[in-house]
Formats: C-alpha cells, structure tokens, sequence
C-alpha cells in the first residue's frame, strides 16, 4: 500500500518532500501533536486536542492457515496478531475456550513471516493474504468468523488543507483499489 501510494503521490505532487516512519500509535500521535509528523494512518488512534482523525478505509481480518484441512478453532500454532483491544475483545468473544497462543506478535508482517516459516493460523487484512490465497500457499479457515478493523488516518488541525485533502483523497483512493470489497468476501 504505502510503495504504490507514495509513488502515486510523488507523481500527482512532485514538489512534495516525503519522509516515512513505521511506529506504534503511541510513537506516532505525540510526533503529529509535536508536529513532527504531518500525516499518521493507525489502527487506534487517541484522540487528542488540535488533531483531526477521520476513517480512511476498513480492513477485513481472516483467519488463515497454512493447513488446507485446518480446522476453525485456533490452537498453540496460531499466531496472535495484536490488532488492538476490540479485535482482542471479539476474538476472545468468539472462541472462548482458547488457551492462548505460543507466538504473539506486534505487527501482522512479523505474523505473517512466523506463519511461512513454521506454519499455523492467524488473524490477516484479507488485502495481504488474498495471493497467497489464490496459489493455495494459505487457506481461509472454515467458518471462522472475519472481523471488521477500522484504519484512521491522523493529521494536526493547523495543516494545509489543501495538501492534507489531496494526499487523504489519493490514500482513500488506493484504500478502495485493494479494498475488501475488491477483492470479494472470503467464503468458508
């Protein structure tokens, strides 16, 4: 998302200076209030005086695994991917008696990279797992319930509006070319 937006963005405003950073939202939103940063997309933003947050698009999570008999009740070889307190609450919500998982991870890359590694089941953004779906490299999980995660993008108050509404306009329009909805429901 964030090569082909950049590249897209440099194209349409070449005399915009980028500077990327990957952080937790508890990195990022003091760097936007210190305006360090222009521009934050996060998962759970903190709303805070003198910022804007608006949703810029919804990721669909699916439960994948590298076993094309998996079953729908994650165990030990699921990978737990931290997508934030309301995804915890509707996984813990959904399958009740699950002991827990060996591997947690931060980040879904890191998820992503343990399970074609060693293998197992997680929680993945449809959009990051839907290829490696369609080589039969994973497989959606039967009757798993797929959960809805919002994305949010950040920006202070006090910033070119212009600038800030063309920029947003191009990630909501990369938000849609690889949107869930594009790329059709998972059926299990």
């Amino acid at each position: 998302f964030l090569d082909e937006w950049l590249s897209d963005v440099r194209g349409a405003m070449p005399s915009l200076a980028f500077r990327t950073q990957i952080g937790f939202e508890d990195e990022l939103m003091p760097a936007l209030v210190e305006s360090r940063l222009d521009i934050g997309v996060m998962y759970t933003p903190q709303y805070r005086p003198g910022l804007e947050v608006e949703k810029l698009f919804e990721e669909q999570l699916v439960m994948v695994t590298t076993n094309s008999a998996g079953d729908c009740d994650p165990d030990a070889d699921h990978v737990l991917v931290d997508w934030g307190p309301e995804f915890y609450a509707r996984f813990r919500a959904a399958f009740p008696s699950f002991a827990g998982s060996a591997v947690s991870v931060s980040v879904g890359w890191l998820g992503l990279r343990h399970l074609n590694l060693h293998g197992g089941s997680g929680y993945f953004p449809l959009r990051l797992v839907k290829s490696r779906m369609d080589r039969g490299e994973l497989f959606a999980v039967p009757k798993a319930p797929q959960f809805n995660l919002p994305a949010y993008v950040v920006y202070p108050s006090n910033r070119t509006r212009d600038e800030i509404d063309d920029l947003i306009s191009n990630m909501r329009r990369m938000a849609v070319k690889q949107s869930p909805s594009n790329l059709h429901r998972v059926q299990t």
